[in-house]
């Protein structure tokens, strides 16, 4: 089975020394990599060094769209340096590039290992986002499964199953609700109740002022998330 390119003995597409590097002569799509990433106000912004060894500066990145108040709307990629992508150019000018796509692997050959790690889990109709640790998040047809490295499904979302009520509640805090419980059942082991003579009806105990100080504590325990019952 044949190679891609990059990843064969004798490479069809090679970088070219920067002394050697020349604008290539027609203005189409060419491969390169990511040679460094842009912060700050030139944020999704890249040089890239196509493989005829051409520096292009501050070239656009692909990305979601960016609100006034600065949050994402969209899907952003992961960006690394010497990751593979390809570079258009507009209004066919050599001084106007752009990435229009970014590919799943290095360009030179030290991406072939990654690639035969991933090959474990890939699966050619999946849909899903990943992060390098190994987690991500898997869409089948009914169900929203988060996976971690091992590929076993940590939370799971059925779709098919409704909510059997048409109502939504605020979920419970788990640290927040365990010492709630914890002061709860310190307090139950201390109960002194007075009886003020034989055969009367006993007073409420004695520390029944630090339940009400646990009740006032009741609402710590919901979480702003909104769970479906």
């Amino acid at each position: 089975m044949p190679e891609f390119p990059s990843f064969g003995r004798q490479s069809k597409v090679a970088f070219a020394p920067p002394s050697l590097a020349q604008p290539g002569i027609m203005n189409g799509l060419e491969l390169g990599e990511i040679d460094s990433l842009s912060g700050g106000l030139m944020k999704y912004r890249a040089d890239i060094r196509l493989f005829n060894g051409q520096i292009l500066k501050k070239v656009r990145l692909p990305g979601p769209y960016i609100g006034l108040l600065g949050f994402l709307s969209g899907f952003k990629f992961g960006y690394r340096e010497g990751q593979m992508v390809l570079v258009g150019f507009l209004q066919n000018r050599r001084d106007n590039p752009i990435v229009i796509q970014v590919y799943p692997f290095a360009a030179e050959t030290k991406g072939k290992s990654s690639l035969l790690k991933h090959s474990t889990q890939f699966d050619s109709e999946e849909t899903s986002v990943g992060h390098e640790s190994g987690h991500r998040t898997k869409w089948d047809k009914n169900k929203v499964l988060f996976k971690d490295k091992l590929d076993t499904t940590r939370v799971q979302i059925d779709h098919t199953i409704p909510p059997i009520l048409n109502s939504l509640e605020k979920a419970a805090q788990g640290e927040t609700l365990k010492s709630i419980l914890e002061e709860i059942c310190d307090e139950i082991t201390k109960i002194t109740v007075q009886c003020t003579a034989p055969g009367t009806s006993s007073l409420t105990p004695d520390n029944s002022a630090k339940f009400l100080v646990i009740k006032g504590k009741l609402n710590t325990i919901l979480s702003e998330v909104l769970k479906h019952y």
